[in-house]
């Protein structure tokens, strides 16, 4: 093989191997903070936190309750400095929809995603409480389902046609 040819081959394979490393925003948790957000169906509950704030070759405990018994998965990352990540590994919660575990961050900046994987067909309510004490950073995810509104009761001669109240004769 000529020295141009697996120079090009060479140049290709890091191209693809770059592409292959998947673009990711995070927000970086800060010590002592409550984030609230909502995770939409549509957007695929996306959403990631990144550990950055713990320093590095630490642990990380990681907490998710949910009252509506909301079972999920935790995914880790590596998150580089481009905004490119590469998997690390995920984590699901047993059948009362609870997840704990502790990850050390390696001298990694790990980014983590929770995804519901029950409930799917109902936004969530996600609240998020990250503090450091003692060097252990501990992340604390609260997930619900957002309950949804109920239609309005059929009274003065309404009807609901095709999901809409319709009233002809209301006063």
């Amino acid at each position: 093989m000529t020295s141009k040819k697996f120079l090009l081959c060479l140049l290709m394979f890091a191209y693809s191997a770059d592409t292959l490393a998947e673009q990711i925003e995070c927000v970086e948790l800060k010590s002592g903070t409550l984030n609230k957000l909502q995770l939409n169906r549509a957007d695929a509950f996306n959403n990631c936190f990144s550990l950055a704030a713990l320093d590095p070759n630490s642990y990380a405990q990681v907490v998710v309750y949910s009252n509506d018994s909301v079972k999920n998965k935790v995914t880790l990352y590596d998150l580089d400095k481009s905004a490119g990540s590469n998997y690390v590994s995920e984590h699901h919660s047993s059948n009362n929809a609870n997840n704990t575990f502790v990850v050390n961050t390696s001298n990694r900046n790990l980014g983590l995603r929770i995804t519901p994987t029950s409930h799917t067909n109902s936004e969530k309510n996600l609240a998020v409480t990250f503090a450091i004490v003692d060097g252990l950073g501990t992340v604390i995810f609260d997930l619900d389902d957002i309950p949804s509104t109920a239609p309005p009761p059929r009274t003065g001669g309404c009807e609901i046609i095709n999901g809409t109240r319709v009233c002809t004769h209301e006063r």
